[in-house]
C-alpha cells in the first residue's frame, strides 16, 4: 500500500543503477579509479601504494612503471609521505592512434599523500627505486626520542 502511495513507484528500484556504479566505483583499485578519474577529465592517475609498519619502521612501496627516479618527487614529514612527478606517454614509431583497439595505461601527472600510522623521523628516511618500484624506509620514533628528560637544576635565590 505504501508503494502505491510513492509517486514513480519504488524509489531503491529507481536508483538501483546508480547505487550499483556508486559501489563499482568505489570498490576499484586505485590505479582503476585512477584511470576513471583521468578518463572523466580530472587529469591524473594514482599509482597503486601499500603501506607496512614495523616495530621500527614504516614501509611505502608506490608502482611506477615506466619511470626514472628523475622523474619523482618525494617529500615526507612526521606523519606523511607525499609522492608526486610526470609519467611521459612512450612515442610510438607509428602513428599514436592506429592500430589501438583498447588503450588502459594512464599518464601524466600524479599526486598521492599517505598519512602514515605512526610518527616518523623524516632526517633519517631512505628512499630507492630499482625496476619501476619506489621503496621508502621511515624510521619511526620511538617513545623515548619523543620526548627529552630534564634534569633540574638548583637555581640561585
Amino acid at each position: 500500500m505504501a508503494k502505491d502511495m510513492m509517486p514513480g513507484g519504488d524509489l531503491w528500484g529507481d536508483m538501483g543503477e546508480a547505487r550499483k556504479k556508486i559501489f563499482e566505483i568505489f570498490s576499484l583499485a586505485p590505479f582503476q579509479t585512477g584511470r576513471l578519474a583521468k578518463e572523466m577529465g580530472m587529469g591524473q592517475w594514482y599509482p597503486a601504494v601499500d603501506v607496512e609498519e614495523t616495530k621500527t619502521e614504516v614501509l611505502v612501496t608506490a608502482e611506477l612503471p615506466g619511470m626514472s627516479e628523475n622523474d619523482i618527487q618525494l617529500e615526507v614529514s612526521a606523519d606523511s609521505v607525499e609522492i608526486s612527478g610526470e609519467r611521459q606517454e612512450m612515442k610510438d614509431l607509428e602513428d599514436k592512434e592506429a592500430g589501438y583497439i583498447h588503450k588502459e595505461r594512464s599518464f601524466g601527472k600524479f599526486f598521492r599523500s599517505i598519512p602514515l600510522p605512526s610518527e616518523i623521523d623524516p632526517d633519517r628516511a631512505e628512499a630507492t627505486f630499482k625496476n619501476g618500484v619506489l621503496k621508502i624506509k621511515l624510521p619511526r620514533i620511538s617513545t623515548e626520542e619523543k620526548g627529552k628528560r630534564l634534569t633540574i637544576k638548583k637555581g640561585e635565590s
